[in-house]
């Protein structure tokens, strides 16, 4: 096993689950990593996740996921708190859950050495749905942690904006009209 796999889930149709391609592509837009490390949006993958996380050795999701805490907030999820729970109430709207999918792996033997979560706190999740404010304004708050993580990793992240915008999936729809951009 080898590289780094930084993977956005979530439904981009649905809200605030769309919580994990967004600052997947906020990294991609704003920072240069090294080679070894993949910036991928897998959607919503279901049983599909554990083959994604077969062939890195550390693995950083990015998700919407339920906290007691207030929408917006940034939460850290480990491999052993993500594990522990198998049977539980998921943490996310993913079918299986991250938990389900890290077991498989696990009993495979391709299951990556490192897996952090990196999530939001969803306020709104709906078909339709634009990105709340409280998840977009995290955004940013997110993608520090992720850089933060792969800096454990021994990986920098040179940031790369230099005032590029970013012009995300939700900043492309308004009122569910397309804007051409």
């Amino acid at each position: 096993m080898a590289g780094i796999a930084v993977a956005g889930i979530g439904n981009v149709l649905m809200g605030d689950d769309a919580a994990g391609p967004y600052i997947a592509e906020l990294l991609r837009s704003s920072y240069e990593f090294t080679p070894e490390v993949d910036i991928l949006d897998l959607g919503t993958p279901g049983i599909d996740l554990t083959g994604y996380l077969a062939p890195y050795r550390a693995v950083i999701l990015i998700d919407a996921v339920r906290a007691e805490a207030r929408p917006g907030t940034v939460v850290r999820y480990e491999k052993p708190e993500l594990m522990k729970d198998f049977a539980a109430v998921r943490l996310s709207p993913h079918d299986p859950s991250v938990a389900q999918s890290l077991c498989l792996a696990e009993l495979s033997g391709k299951a990556p050495e490192t897996v952090v979560l990196i999530g939001v706190v969803p306020e709104q999740i709906g078909l339709g749905d634009p990105m709340t404010p409280a998840v977009r304004d995290a955004a940013a708050t997110a993608a520090e942690f992720v850089v933060r993580e792969l800096k454990t990793l021994g990986v920098t992240a040179t940031n790369s904006r230099h005032g590029r915008t970013l012009i995300g999936m939700h900043d492309l729809f308004s009122n569910d009209q397309l804007v051409n951009r």
